[in-house]
């Protein structure tokens, strides 16, 4: 089977390649499954550029990641309207500082249960503003600030839960849990996905780097 590959760091268009490798078997209890478009993953984006450098040691790699009230944060008016269909009962910007405030005004002082983060350093101090005591924080990117310091003695006696959230290595449990979800949503068109741009076969040199510049509201898909 084809598959876009990198075997070092570096720039989309100088390390991503296109190479033929083994199609793999299905296990009992597995199938196979025949791609027809794939969506660039902003993890494998980080990846390719050499965000981790460990990752390349066993070869080359193959990328492409109930009454309660729903609050979130964007930063323009298509997010913020992407957060309103999704659900959200109140949007605030989270690139203003405050933000954290306008969310308690919302909820008259209620703090939040729990909060789903994915810019978990550069947040965290406004995050700390309007969670409760024992709320719970998961995170799976700190991308702006790769290495946040931690005000540990505010936490702790916030008694905060922090989950640090690696999709890839979730428990086997969870990932089933996600798929019926998933196909729950599905089956009753509460699903929508937002594809911001839909590429021709072959082109995954210039979704890495659409993906790259940062702007992108939305998937980008590659035909296969």
């Amino acid at each position: 089977m084809n598959a876009v590959t990198f075997s070092q760091f570096g720039a989309a268009n100088e390390v991503l390649t296109v190479s033929n490798v083994a199609t793999p078997d299905s296990k009992p209890g597995e199938v196979l499954v025949r791609l027809a478009i794939s969506a660039g993953n902003p993890s494998d984006v980080k990846k390719r550029a050499g965000a981790f450098p460990d990752l390349l040691s066993n070869g080359p790699v193959i990328p492409h990641s109930d009454g309660a009230w729903v609050l979130a944060t964007g930063s323009n008016a298509v997010d913020n309207k992407s957060c309103h269909d999704a659900a959200a009962e109140c949007v605030v910007n989270h690139r203003e500082s405050g933000w954290s405030q306008r969310l308690l005004d919302y909820t008259q002082g209620q703090a939040i249960d729990r909060v789903i983060d994915v810019e978990f350093g550069e947040n965290l101090p406004e995050v700390l503003n309007c969670i409760r005591i024992g709320g719970t924080v998961a995170t799976d990117s700190s991308s702006l600030n790769p290495e946040p310091m931690l005000p540990f003695r505010t936490m702790m006696f916030m008694d905060l839960t922090v989950r640090l959230v690696i999709v890839y290595d979730v428990p086997e449990f969870a990932k089933a849990k996600a798929v019926a979800d998933t196909q729950d949503v599905l089956r009753d068109h509460k699903l929508t996905h937002r594809v911001a741009h839909y590429l021709p076969a072959g082109n995954w040199v210039q979704a890495h780097e659409l993906i790259e510049r940062g702007d992108v509201r939305g998937c980008v898909v590659v035909e296969l």
